[in-house]
């Protein structure tokens, strides 16, 4: 290392250190839709269990539920409500339309939650 080289302090670390953590968090958020898309109920769990919203929407406006009902994903929906996740019914009934689900009976929402409907 030569003597002469100034080194230079970034006084802007603090901030720098928080873009990055937001930055991951927003990876973070975004990589549950793609789990939800597989199917991966542990990943989803996971997740919310780590402190992820499982109110949580895409860039889209799409919420986590409905990209679980897009995935004709029954487990992850059951979870997902249980968790607190919106229940819009129309968003569902579109989900629910755009996803060619044969057995709507599996994706009805715990009798506890209807009146939210």
């Amino acid at each position: 290392m030569n003597p002469d080289t100034k080194h230079t302090i970034n006084f802007n670390w603090p901030y720098n250190y928080l873009q990055a953590l937001q930055r991951m968090r927003y990876l973070r958020d975004r990589r549950v839709f793609e789990d939800c898309k597989e199917g991966n109920v542990w990943k989803v769990k996971n997740f919310v269990e780590c402190g992820g919203d499982p109110r949580i929407e895409d860039d889209q406006g799409h919420s986590l539920l409905y990209t679980a009902i897009l995935a004709q994903s029954p487990q992850i929906v059951r979870y997902l409500v249980s968790k607190g996740a919106s229940v819009d019914y129309t968003e569902m009934q579109t989900a629910i339309n755009n996803s060619a689900i044969d057995n709507e009976e599996d994706f009805l929402v715990p009798s506890h939650t209807q009146h939210v409907l």
